[in-house]
């Protein structure tokens, strides 16, 4: 019987997608002051900075690279880059209809949150959406200082619940880091696939909209039995 549930943020609570794209939109206004922000070929850029980003699965300095080879010759990465995330956390869109079915998951199951990066960055966007009340604890990877998929920051976050992990599952977006690190930890995975298209001939369970987590955990399923 699952008694906790594990989350990780970004693509997972957050539309880590389309919160990406308010702040480029908002950097490239600032790197490019005298373009159109309104015009085609500013949207067009904005799109083609999008396909660099990858999901945020780069390194910040790749796309800036990208940009500044492409769009904005002589910019200052490392500027740039610190831009970035100073200023991330203001753009962050949640997940529709997360915090009703955070505080309903919350009467009944421990709920943590376990986040690959930088703790001062991703708690910021945690709490720039008043998501921190939802959670018993959070652990970032940069902090703990080993990142998902490493079995030993699913063992922390086991111990901080009290719970053995064949009674923890874990909600994330990323097959490699949370899906393969939660199953090889001895977790429950739920692979949540809002944003991107994805396939897999491994059998894992997989969810589409943030509420069929309401299904998942609060209806008469086997996960709640």
């Amino acid at each position: 019987m699952i008694k906790g549930i594990l989350f990780d943020y970004d693509s997972t609570l957050s539309s880590r997608y389309e919160s990406a794209y308010w702040m480029y939109r908002r950097m490239m206004k600032e790197i490019l002051p005298q373009a159109d922000p309104d015009s085609l070929s500013f949207e067009a850029m904005i799109q083609h900075i999008m396909v660099w980003d990858q999901y945020g699965t780069v390194k910040k300095t790749y796309v800036l690279e990208k940009i500044r080879d492409t769009y904005a010759p002589g910019i200052d990465i490392p500027k740039w880059n610190d831009y970035w995330y100073a200023h991330f956390h203001e753009c962050q869109v949640i997940m529709p209809h997360a915090r009703e079915i955070l505080a309903e998951l919350k009467e009944k199951y421990k709920l943590g949150l376990v986040t690959n990066g930088a703790k001062e960055s991703q708690m910021a966007k945690v709490y720039a959406l008043g998501l921190d009340k939802y959670f018993d604890f959070s652990i970032t990877s940069g902090e703990f200082g080993k990142d998902k998929p490493d079995p030993a920051i699913f063992r922390k976050a086991a111990e901080e619940m009290g719970l053995a992990c064949e009674e923890i599952a874990f909600i994330g977006d990323t097959f490699w880091t949370d899906i393969y690190g939660a199953l090889a930890s001895g977790m429950k995975a739920v692979w949540l696939c809002y944003e991107k298209k994805t396939i897999s001939a491994y059998p894992v369970t997989k969810i589409h909209e943030f509420e069929e987590i309401r299904t998942l955990f609060l209806g008469d399923t086997t996960w709640n039995k």
